[in-house]
């Protein structure tokens, strides 16, 4: 058994629909476990940093601008196969 780790984050527009619980009981169906979570409103600048990769993209801007437009879910889950 390989016990893995992975960011997994739910985006302002799940956030604001109140269905981080939902989308909680999925991962946690599946065998995997949290073991940090945030709730974090990112700014521009951090967006464009994490999202770097895609900076020059026809989307990025929109990406940018809808990731910073709310608060986000930064959740760390481990398990097998994760």
């Amino acid at each position: 058994m390989s016990v893995e780790k992975t960011l997994i984050m739910i985006k302002p527009n799940a956030v604001k629909k109140n269905a981080i619980g939902a989308i909680l009981q999925r991962f946690e169906a599946q065998g995997l476990q949290v073991f940090a979570a945030r709730l974090e409103h990112m700014s521009p600048e951090t967006c464009r940093g994490f999202y770097a990769e895609h900076e020059g993209k026809f989307f990025f801007d929109g990406l940018v601008e809808f990731m910073s437009s709310g608060p986000t879910m930064l959740l760390a889950f481990s398990g097998e196969n994760a």
